[in-house]
């Protein structure tokens, strides 16, 4: 009976179990209160019957029941999304606007009910004490915030400190002296965070870099899961 428009004088549950396409469930209570719903036909029937059948010994469990007919029905919620795309597609159409497409959606009519409910005043305080309550924890934590100034400072020191590594690598790539920093034998601590995702890893030069290439061969230990 779900999804028909044809009322009869009594609805006949053959059982209160349906397949979802996934596994057998009972029926939720918008279910059962949508195909109840057909009993009775307008101006003709005063009452509608509803027959529930029972083929077992025993009938369905009493919380069950309770659930399923008196229980809440499930809330709808809106999958109205507003895309880009969409925004471009309405601006091509002059019959229908981006406000008048909203206002159609079934997200707007829930909002307006809700407006418009008696629930709005306690809506309405309940927002203002999540407001209250979150500028008071934000004026507590302003001593130990960091804010724009702190990122701006850690931003020029981290800059600082590359600059500095670039120049100590240019001068003993430079080094004039054979017997240099980077002699074979020389152990070093590297890091290649970015590439190698290791940091501070032991190493020992065994090429060192030439005039006409600046680059060492270091052999890095590693640790055994890495």
């Amino acid at each position: 009976a779900m999804g028909v428009n044809m009322p009869a004088r009594a609805v006949v549950f053959n059982s209160i179990r349906k397949h979802d396409g996934t596994q057998f469930r009972v029926l939720e209570p918008g279910e059962y209160t949508q195909m109840a719903g057909r009993a009775g036909r307008r101006g003709l029937d005063k009452v509608g019957t509803v027959i529930m059948c029972c083929f077992g010994e025993t009938p369905p469990p009493q919380p069950i029941l309770r659930q399923m007919l008196t229980g809440s029905s499930t809330r709808l919620s809106s999958q109205f999304r507003l895309t880009f795309n969409m925004i471009l597609n309405l601006l091509r159409v002059e019959d229908m606007s981006v406000e008048d497409m909203i206002k159609r959606s079934f997200s707007e009519f829930a909002t307006q009910r809700a407006l418009t409910a008696n629930d709005y005043p306690k809506l309405l305080a309940r927002g203002i004490k999540t407001l209250n309550k979150l500028d008071s924890e934000f004026k507590q934590n302003v001593d130990s915030r960091i804010g724009a100034e702190d990122v701006e400072d850690y931003y020029h020191v981290c800059s600082s400190l590359l600059h500095a590594n670039q120049e100590l690598l240019s001068f003993i790539y430079n080094s004039p002296n054979s017997n240099g920093p980077l002699v074979p034998g020389r152990v070093l601590f590297v890091t290649s965070a970015r590439k190698h995702h290791y940091v501070n890893a032991p190493a020992i030069v065994l090429r060192p870099p030439s005039a006409s290439k600046q680059t060492a061969v270091c052999l890095v230990l590693l640790p055994e899961s890495f």
